[in-house]
């Protein structure tokens, strides 16, 4: 901790190295043969995990004449890593959670849409549902074995949790009146997209499909000019969901963004103003402010909110606009 200047600017800065151990995890090393499904066997302590991170932070206060102002930033990074999980070895390593951050997504490996129909025909096998078809996604076979399986679910993107955040707040001040706004981001994030609603168009034969993916789809005509493609081919029913649907980095994309989370303006009364002079109250501060004012920088469907956590298979259902909110009031003291 410092200070500079007669305490107008003043730095925090702190390093943080943890260890846990003993956290409750699903043993995988209780073989199959014992005829106990691993989702019945009860946890156990023997999870281990490691965070670092450091934070940052900054601050500055002064007047000039009769304006008083402040900055005040502050940055923040924190990284975790799983040291151990009670797994048995897999076949690849990018198949063990151990080593790996907490929620760290595993996805296929995408290489463009199915252009022609000779790319289907030599397509490796898709077990997770082989009904590929023009304009459906293509993904890569990591271990070059002839099939899509497990063993191609690779580390993608980050977690769901930003391992970086950082805000800064300024604000001002004359006579009675002062302004001050707050704002926010993250870094080092991501958002699957592949939930139910987002990667099937049409799903069941209802509802309607998305303004920037309809725009965006792939079509013959498209592919045969070689013009940009955003979305696979779409078809009612949601055809290509079993293909188009599993996650891969198609779909998983960066929640970072830059938000103006909040903006203050107000006026305050005295106590020598005219009107209070007669009363017994000391001040009256009479405020206007907004929340989630303005949102950039973010790659995800629009009317996601980037700070929307992951909840799994049924994220679609819990998606909502953010709320755009503004407030009116006054604090009086007696």
């Amino acid at each position: 901790d410092l200070k500079f200047f007669k305490d107008k600017l003043s730095l925090s800065a702190s390093v943080f190295l943890e260890k846990r151990n003993n956290i409750l995890v699903t043993s995988s090393l209780i073989p199959s043969t014992f005829g106990v499904p691993q989702a019945n066997t009860p946890p156990l302590n023997l999870g281990k995990v490691s965070n670092r991170g450091y934070e940052i932070e900054a601050e500055f206060n002064d007047k000039v004449g009769q304006i008083g102002y402040f900055v005040k930033a502050n940055y923040s990074f924190a990284r975790n890593r799983i040291d151990y999980r009670a797994e048995v070895p897999a076949a690849y390593p990018w198949m063990m959670s151990t080593g790996y951050s907490i929620g760290q997504y595993k996805g296929l490996l995408t290489d463009g849409f199915f252009n022609a129909t000779e790319e289907l025909n030599n397509r490796p096998f898709n077990k997770f549902g082989n009904n590929a078809r023009l304009g459906d996604l293509k993904f890569r076979d990591i271990n070059a074995d002839g099939f899509i399986d497990q063993a191609d679910l690779v580390p993608i993107g980050y977690a769901n949790l930003p391992q970086v955040a950082y805000n800064l707040s300024i604000g001002f001040s004359y006579k009675g009146f002062d302004v001050s706004a707050l704002f926010i981001g993250t870094a080092k994030g991501s958002f699957p997209q592949s939930g139910y609603i987002l990667s099937t168009p049409f799903a069941k034969n209802v509802g309607q499909v998305l303004d920037y993916a309809y725009e965006g789809r792939w079509t013959a005509e498209k592919a045969a000019k070689g013009a940009p493609v955003y979305y696979p081919a779409i078809s009612l029913g949601g055809v290509g969901a079993p293909n188009n649907g599993q996650l891969s980095d198609f779909w998983l994309r960066s929640n970072n963004f830059q938000r103006l989370k909040n903006l203050e303006i107000a006026y305050t009364f005295q106590r020598n103003n005219t009107f209070l002079k007669s009363t017994n109250i000391r001040a009256i501060r009479c405020y206007a402010n907004g929340n989630n004012l303005f949102t950039w920088g973010s790659s995800l469907i629009k009317g996601i909110d980037p700070e929307q956590a992951d909840v799994g298979k049924n994220r679609d259902g819990y998606l909502f606009p953010l709320t755009r909110t503004f407030n009116f009031g006054m604090n009086i003291q007696f």
